[in-house]
């Protein structure tokens, strides 16, 4: 599952036609690509205010226009202090946060939580459903395993793995509606929302840009998960490029968003090391074990929160699965499995029925 305590390190890629802000995660690489063709003199006077916070351990980068620099500023560092408050609710690396709080006393009573919290409990226990576990936010006890274990430089065992498993499943989280609060069926179970949080936050940020009147901006929570709203100046759509598994320099494809969200989930700059052997950092809440199938897998939704859990439920499910469970949402994806030999790559781009294909090959952009 993705975390929210990864790192991040910038590069700067400069194709001959075009600027491109790259961010490159311990998930992902998804590359803000501007053209710079002249646009309509009335849009190309607007002004463009850009920030970037490091918040949920992560750099979250906002860039907005509008009519007025002063009225787009504040309305970005109101965004910003959503995603604050986001972090503040769902981190578990911060013992004073509400989930923290959930973790440690939720196997003995009941714990009330805000609507925020109860709200994305609620909708991760639905997307558990629809996914059939391979998305699960009570994976948190199976994560802290394998860290664990890593760090001993040795597998989980056997007798381990089924230990951790029974303390993770949907089924260990109760929701109780009518007390907006949350309870564990046992002592062990620990929620982590690192699949999702980001996404969550990056739909709140973008609520409030519109409730400000913003119609072009670009929030992204790392590169992780970005949402665009509507398209810069003189453009169709933001152009968003994704990094080849395999090749740090390269493009696996562009992607041309508008009014959506795009997030992927993979394990090539995150793969540990135990024992000698290569272990993907990505884990299958369903068998407790690191997911070998896949590179990548990217999705296209209507909202970062739904693309970002999806895209690491398809990186469990595997491209079979995982493909026919996107056909069936109506979503866009680009699903990057791994073949018989060695560093082979299986690529299947599922595009939305009745709608334009939303990206291009990564190398003929870079023409």
């Amino acid at each position: 599952m993705k975390r929210n305590g990864n790192r991040n390190r910038k590069q700067i890629y400069r194709p001959a036609t075009m600027l491109c802000l790259c961010l490159l995660t311990a998930l992902c690489l998804l590359t803000v690509m501007h053209a710079v063709a002249p646009s309509h003199a009335a849009d190309h006077e607007l002004p463009l205010v850009q920030r970037a916070h490091y918040i949920m351990g992560t750099v979250f980068e906002i860039e907005a226009y509008g009519e007025d620099a002063d009225q787009t500023a504040a309305a970005v560092e109101e965004a910003f202090a959503v995603i604050r408050r986001a972090d503040e609710i769902m981190s578990d690396y911060r013992e004073e946060s509400e989930l923290s709080r959930l973790n440690r006393e939720g196997a003995g009573r009941l714990v009330p939580l805000s609507a925020d919290l109860y709200g994305i409990l609620r909708t991760s226990v639905d997307y558990s459903r629809l996914t059939d576990s391979a998305f699960d936010v009570t994976v948190g006890a199976l994560v802290d395993a394998w860290r664990q274990a890593a760090k001993r430089g040795r597998r989980l065992d056997e007798a381990e793995r089924r230990r951790v498993l029974a303390l993770v499943g949907h089924s260990r989280l109760s929701l109780e509606e009518s007390a907006q609060a949350a309870r564990f069926d046992r002592p062990g179970v620990r929620v982590d929302l690192g699949g999702i949080a980001k996404g969550w936050a990056v739909d709140r940020a973008a609520d409030v840009l519109r409730r400000r009147g913003m119609e072009r901006a670009l929030i992204s929570s790392g590169t992780s998960s970005i949402y665009a709203l509507g398209a810069p100046p003189g453009q169709t759509a933001w152009k968003i490029a994704l990094r080849h598994p395999l090749r740090e320099d390269d493009l696996l494809a562009v992607v041309s968003l508008r009014d959506q969200s795009v997030s992927t989930s993979g394990d090539y700059e995150q793969t540990r090391t135990i024992a000698g052997k290569p272990v993907s950092h990505i884990l299958d809440p369903r068998n407790g074990m690191p997911v070998e199938t896949m590179w990548s897998a990217t999705v296209i939704a209507p909202t970062a929160e739904e693309s970002d859990a999806l895209s690491t439920a398809a990186f469990v499910l595997g491209l079979d699965r995982a493909e026919r469970l996107l056909r069936q949402r109506g979503l866009s994806a680009i699903l990057v499995g791994k073949g018989s030999r060695k560093n082979e790559m299986v690529v299947r781009k599922i595009a939305a029925a009745g709608e334009t294909v939303p990206w291009a090959d990564g190398n003929d952009e870079r023409r």
